[in-house]
């Protein structure tokens, strides 16, 4: 009875992805993406909280069936998780006056599958995952007033520059050395990444500067202050996050400057640091060896991204079912290769499915930048959009061996508290930019908002002199004649119905 459930239920959650990326397909055509429209696509959007509901639940019942551990260890992740993908979006719904519903169903679906694969490779895990969850919803329910209220982002950029180098420089001096990288600070029994809380004050202090400043002095010195985040990064040998602050700046260059010159020679002098940090770390030799040929040393260093290959093909198209994968047998599979997990037992569909899932979240950031046109906003989106696309594309090309791996998280499924609260702050301020202008508010109306159009006035034009042919001459005494003998000749004039029957008569007498 459990082989049969579990074989089932493979295609059926197959066929829940399918269904909710074809609302969100639906969705996309719409072009305006509010759940408390009908009109909008409102009904798109709860078949899709309904869809996340029932994954959710199918999933926690073939992990109970599946297993030897006790129900009891399942029942308050599962419970848990049930209240998160119920309540979360309502809540966000009342606070926020009018959000991108998609974006959030998006959102707490990868959680939902985040909470599903950490449940089954390790349930302690996944009750904390759970909580950051929690943690990460809550952050976007309290930053709303502070953003709603607030009207001075771009003035605080020193503070977020300041900030974020000391927070890199307290890592450096006394951060924790993790898997080759020093990047983590520990208090007692708590730890995070400061990386992560400077990619929100890099964005904002970029998006700050960008929207005031285009010249080519400005643009040089913005350069140099990017470079020296990326350094910084450099000496932590965080190379990952130091990848992803570097092409987020290339993006908010390009937005904000529209420089092709700026955009080519950043990424030049970027690919000078990259070969000399090649020969600077060791660590990286050993990642780009074990790209190239990890067949040749498959018990040492290609020892990860083989696993990785293994993992994915062993599942095939469909998967080999909730619970009958061995990811276990890879390293650090809760972190850098839960995508690998995820393709053994749900499969390469589920896999494909669930990257369209990012792409549509993708699609709704650079629509909040294009909903708004203040320029702050403009280029804020189009920086934390950057940021979540570009670390999505290095771990999944990661272990796919498309690209080198790089050791950062998948957004909103990787195991780890920092990295899932900020994701989650990134959308929430997503949120914020696509929602439109409040009464008291200075921000400029996007291309959506409701008002009623407003009318230009005409442009005088010279009249131009022209012989008047026999036809405009016509048409002007036509338009030159009373309308009362216009409607008299449209009385007198016959109706060629009745001529048409009085000669039949005269015919047939």
């Amino acid at each position: 009875m459990t082989e049969l459930l579990i074989f089932i239920s493979k295609y059926i959650f197959i066929i829940l992805m399918l269904i909710f990326c074809l609302q969100s397909k639906y969705l996309v055509s719409k072009g305006r993406i509010v759940d408390k429209n009908p009109e909008d696509g409102a009904n798109a959007v709860r078949l899709q909280r309904f869809t996340i509901i029932l994954f959710h639940i199918l999933a926690y019942a073939t992990l109970t069936f599946n297993s030897e551990i006790p129900i009891e260890d399942y029942l308050l992740t599962a419970t848990g998780g049930l209240v998160l993908v119920i309540l979360a979006p309502i809540l966000i719904g009342l606070v926020y006056n009018r959000i991108n519903g998609l974006a959030i169903n998006c959102m707490y679906l990868l959680m939902d599958i985040s909470l599903v694969i950490l449940q089954r490779l390790d349930p302690d895990l996944a009750l904390k995952q759970m909580i950051f969850f929690f943690m990460g919803t809550g952050v976007i329910l309290i930053i709303y007033p502070i953003l709603k209220y607030f009207k001075r982002f771009e003035e605080l950029k020193y503070f977020y520059l300041v900030l974020g180098f000391i927070l890199l420089l307290v890592t450096i001096i006394f951060g924790s050395t993790v898997r080759g990288a020093t990047n983590w600070i520990k208090i007692g029994g708590f730890s995070f990444q400061p990386a992560e809380i400077v990619k929100i004050l890099f964005v904002f202090y970029f998006a700050s500067v960008f929207c005031r400043y285009t010249d080519f002095k400005d643009r040089v010195i913005q350069t140099v202050v990017g470079f020296a985040f990326v350094a910084l990064l450099v000496l932590q040998k965080d190379l990952g996050s130091a990848l992803i602050f570097f092409m987020t700046f290339v993006i908010m260059l390009f937005v904000s400057t529209g420089s092709l010159f700026f955009t080519f020679s950043s990424i030049g002098l970027a690919s000078v640091g990259a070969v000399m940090a090649y020969f600077l770390f060791s660590h990286i030799r050993v990642r780009i060896a074990a790209w190239l040929d990890p067949w040749s040393d498959i018990s040492n260093k290609g020892y990860q991204i083989s696993q990785s290959l293994f993992a994915i093909g062993s599942g095939g198209i469909w998967g080999s079912g909730l619970g009958k994968g061995y990811a276990s047998t890879i390293p650090i599979v809760e972190t850098d290769f839960i995508f690998s997990a995820i393709c053994e037992e749900f499969g390469v569909i589920f896999a494909i499915l669930m990257m369209f899932i990012y792409m549509t979240l993708f699609y709704c950031g650079v629509r909040s930048a294009l909903n708004t046109r203040d320029k702050f906003k403009a280029v804020l989106a189009s920086g934390l959009t950057g940021l979540i696309c570009f670390q999505t594309f290095l771990i999944i090309g990661g272990v796919t061996k498309l690209i080198p791996l790089t050791g950062v998280t998948l957004p909103f499924v990787s195991y780890g508290g920092t990295s899932v609260v900020i994701c989650t702050v990134i959308v929430g301020l997503l949120l914020w930019i696509y929602e439109p202008k409040t009464e008291g508010s200075e921000v400029k109306y996007g291309p959506d908002d409701e008002r009623e159009p407003t009318r230009r006035k005409p442009i005088y034009r010279e009249p131009t002199h022209r012989e008047p042919t026999r036809r405009s001459s016509v048409s002007q005494n036509r338009r030159r004649e009373p309308a009362r003998e216009r409607r008299r000749e449209r009385i007198n004039m016959p109706d060629e119905a009745p001529l048409k029957r009085r000669v039949r008569r005269r015919d047939d007498e």
